[in-house]
């Protein structure tokens, strides 16, 4: 069940994590009559690892809502990697916007699975919130970095599902058994076992 309202990407990635020419050389493709259609099972590929696994691979900005601070001493960022925090603001009981001092919290985790922010110790949660829907507000930045700092066996995983949709135009259908396992095993490498493997790309 998630703990937060509302998590929206405020600003996207500027750049692809493989490029063109990688995908090519990769499913050996020398004809530059599909490259629009490379580039769209790319887009496929990689917003399918990103939803799939909760993580982001180009850095990006997002936007966490919720209605109040945990009753724990942990708040999870379900997005990973977290690269950095960029504010936490809340409502205070006056109705006001106030921002968390960064002396305050300490990001924790923040390349592993469940990375999450906390209080520093001896201190807590801020007093006076206000318990409204989205009195807090989290911003943070997610991602490898840029393409150059994308983890090899992550730019092979992208690969391999864009050659595989590639030579087998069906919608929806699954990665064959041992594109599965290779895909599998790609993501192990990177701490990420995945549940289920298929997409939807454009014919």
């Amino acid at each position: 069940m998630k703990k937060y309202r509302t998590l929206t990407r405020t600003t996207g990635p500027t750049d692809e994590p493989v490029s063109l020419e990688f995908l090519k050389r990769h499913a050996r493709i020398e004809t530059v009559d599909e490259d629009v259609d490379i580039n769209a099972k790319l887009r496929a590929a990689v917003r399918f690892i990103e939803r799939q696994h909760d993580i982001a691979i180009i850095d990006q900005t997002w936007t966490m809502t919720l209605d109040r601070f945990p009753s724990t001493d942990r708040l999870y960022v379900p997005i990973r990697p977290v690269d950095s925090i960029a504010s936490i603001t809340y409502t205070d009981a006056d109705g006001a916007t106030q921002t968390w001092s960064d002396a305050d919290y300490r990001l924790i985790d923040s390349d592993g699975l469940r990375p999450f922010i906390t209080y520093v110790y001896g201190g807590g949660w801020p007093a006076g919130v206000r318990v409204d829907l989205a009195s807090v507000a989290v911003v943070f930045v997610a991602g490898y970095g840029v393409r150059a700092d994308v983890p090899a066996d992550l730019q092979q995983a992208i690969a391999l599902l864009v050659a595989t949709h590639y030579s087998d135009r069906e919608i929806g259908i699954d990665v064959p058994t041992g594109a599965d396992h290779q895909y599998r095993d790609l993501m192990r490498g990177l701490g990420i076992v995945p549940d289920v493997v298929g997409m939807e790309v454009a014919g």
